[in-house]
This record gives structure tokens, sequence and C-alpha cells, in this order.
């Protein structure tokens, strides 16, 4: 058991709205062009989305319960999903449909301990074709993140399914082998938003947006942590679709 495990409340990721968003900006189109264009909405099913973005031009990185359906704990089909990248005033830089989603062998949906089911939570979402283009560069991905490290989260969440936000007012608060204990606010929509660490004028996944919840009296948002988990998906990955080059060169490590 982690050694917050017990101090953990979990809030469920599409029912209770963020507190303040103080810390939030609001992207315009040209902005997100420029800097986040690879981040973009995954719609799911009936009406439903989370957040994702490219690590290759045909590969989306997000978290495995988006491609759950709640009511049903089964798998969301791959034809009602779809990943819009850039999106901003209602209108993306690019439309994809999915062709396959493959979710880290450890996460279980229906695990009865949902602090013990974010450390793998995450899922690779292959697109039916590659995105390229100015401002759809794919982002590398940060495998070691430390408490204390400052990032940013983009995500598109309820009241703002159109225009995606930035809040790069947060940090890692504490982390453990598996989870990472993050100040960033979110709310539903945001699951599977791209949690970034800046180097330069760089910016790097370490991890996705995993669930909301309470710790030490305060909210906070918790993620999994990618340090080896990253790998065991795209092993998984390349097992179910004989593909090895899609992914090849994402991971960097500083």
């Amino acid at each position: 058991m982690r050694f917050f495990s017990y101090a953990m409340a979990m809030v469920l990721w599409a029912s209770v709205p963020a507190a303040g968003q103080s810390n939030l900006r609001t992207l315009d189109a040209a902005t997100l062009a420029q800097h986040y264009g690879a981040v973009g909405r995954l719609d799911l099913g009936q009406g439903g989305f989370c957040t994702g973005a490219l690590i290759s031009a045909d590969v989306v990185l997000t978290a495995a319960h988006c491609v759950f359906d709640r009511a049903t704990a089964r798998r969301i089909p791959v034809s009602e999903i779809s990943f819009h990248a850039g999106l901003a005033d209602g209108r993306a830089l690019a439309t994809r449909g999915v062709i396959a989603a493959v979710t880290h062998p450890g996460y279980q949906f229906n695990q009865s301990n949902r602090v013990e089911r974010v450390g793998s939570d995450l899922a690779l979402v292959r697109l039916s074709a590659p995105i390229t283009g100015p401002g759809l560069r794919p982002f590398r991905t940060q495998l070691q993140v430390h408490p204390g490290t400052h990032v940013e989260v983009v995500s598109y969440a309820r009241g703002r399914s159109n225009a995606p936000a930035v809040e790069d007012g947060c940090g890692v608060l504490t982390r453990d082998a598996t989870v990472l204990v993050l100040s960033c606010e979110v709310d539903f929509g945001a699951s599977g938003a791209p949690i970034f660490q800046r180097f330069g004028d760089e910016v790097r996944i370490v991890s996705v947006v995993s669930s909301k919840a309470a710790w030490k009296d305060r909210s906070v948002s918790l993620a999994a942590v990618m340090d080896a988990e990253l790998a065991v998906l795209v092993d998984a990955y390349r097992a179910d679709l004989g593909d090895v080059s899609a992914i090849e060169t994402v991971s960097a490590r500083r």
C-alpha cells in the first residue's frame, strides 16, 4: 500500500467541479496552434470527452479510464472515438478517427481501490491516419519527475469543451513509486490531459491527469508515475498492433 493511500480520498473525476480555477488561462487559437497544437479533445461515445496529446504522428497518450463506458464498465468501441487536435473556438487543426486503443496491462477499470488504479491509468490511442503540419509536432515524454517540480497542464473540461486552458502555476507535491500528487486543478474532461515539464523552449509530458482527490485537507490531482509504466504500455501496444516504428523515439530522459 502506498505511503499516502490511507490519507487519500478519491473524488469521482466526472462529477465534482474544480474549485477556484484561479490559475487557469484560456488559450486562444493562435497560442494553442503555436505551442500546444498537438493537445486535443478526445470525443468518446455519446457526448463524453477527455483530453489527450500526440506523442507520435498517429498515437495519442491519454488516461486508460477514458476508453471505458462508466455505465457499463465496458470498452467504448473505437468507432465511437475521435481525436480533435488543437481544437479552439469549435475548430480543430486536424481531426482523426481511432482504429485502436491499448490500455496499460495492469489497469483494471473496476478495481475497488481507486487510488491503486491510478498508477496504471495510461492508454495509447492509434489514429486512423497521421497528423502532421505546422504546430502539430508530437510531444516527447520525460520519464523522471520529482517532488517540487514545476509543471503545467493543458486541458479541455466542463464549461470549456471548445476552448482549452493552461494552468502553469502548479507542481508535484509528493509521489511514491507509482502515483504523483499534484496541486493542479482539474475537472470533468481533463482526464488524460498532458502534464508538462518545461525544458527551455520545449515542454515534455511527464504524465497525464487521472483524477481529482483530497489529500491533507486540500484538493489535488493524481497521475501515474511513468518511469517504468510507459515502457510497459508501449510493449503492450507493440504486442497488440505489431507496430514498432510509430512510437520508437518518443521518450526522452534528462
